[in-house]
């Protein structure tokens, strides 16, 4: 996906708002342009297809909420592909609080897709992290460092199987930022130049489900764990 302001990263999760019927992308919001004060404010793009434009963003949590062109009609419970050939799967829901701790300390395997290094496995190394860079500034952050990102993975979906019957995964969050050398800062940033960074940060989907009643994987609106 690319923005107007020249900004490019990755699409992490459908999600749907049932108050006022309208599906989104939900993904990083450091890869659009600042917002001047409105919550309407940039179109985003697939190729050369406008898909929507960020209706909800919270800049120092980094998520956006993009709600889509698309008639709701023409929407299905799309697939979350996973690129090194492994099935695809359906997105069901996402992890609160308490269910990334539980995989914390279970020590279970999480997974994370990007536009550029694709699709990593590997585990949660610490939860609660201070995340810093640009306007980013909160404390909830989930630290991976097993799962190796480069500029155009923001905004990625980083998931875990799903408590579920139907072998689908939950959202944990979305890829946010890298860390190399010591020195945190959104990935937009620090991987300018050519780094893939080790370390990684995502911001949880609880964030926008907590601020504004999103729920993830279109269909799935009543699953959380």
């Amino acid at each position: 996906m690319t923005t107007d302001s020249g900004g490019y990263g990755t699409i992490g999760s459908y999600g749907y708002r049932e108050n006022d019927d309208t599906i989104f992308f939900l993904t990083a919001s450091h890869t659009f342009g600042q917002n001047d004060g409105g919550d309407k404010y940039e179109n985003m793009t697939q190729g050369d297809d406008e898909m929507g434009f960020v209706q909800y963003q919270n800049e120092s949590q980094d998520w956006a909420a993009v709600a889509i062109w698309l008639d709701k009609e023409s929407m299905v419970d799309e697939p979350l592909i996973q690129r090194s050939g492994k099935s695809s799967k359906l997105i069901h829901g996402h992890y609160t609080e308490d269910g990334i701790d539980l995989i914390a300390a279970n020590n279970g395997d999480i997974y994370r897709q990007g536009r550029s290094t694709g699709y990593q496995e590997g585990k949660i190394a610490n939860v609660n992290q201070s995340l810093t860079g640009g306007d980013i500034n909160h404390r909830e952050a989930i630290e991976y460092n097993t799962m190796p990102s480069f500029i155009g993975d923001s905004g990625g979906p980083v998931f875990a199987d799903s408590q579920a019957s139907n072998g689908s995964v939950s959202i944990l969050g979305f890829h946010s930022a890298g860390e190399g050398d010591g020195n945190s800062t959104a990935c937009y940033k620090d991987n300018k130049e050519g780094v893939v960074t080790p370390t990684g940060y995502a911001s949880p989907a609880f964030f926008a489900h907590r601020e504004k009643s999103i729920w993830f994987g279109a269909g799935h609106r009543d699953s959380t764990y």
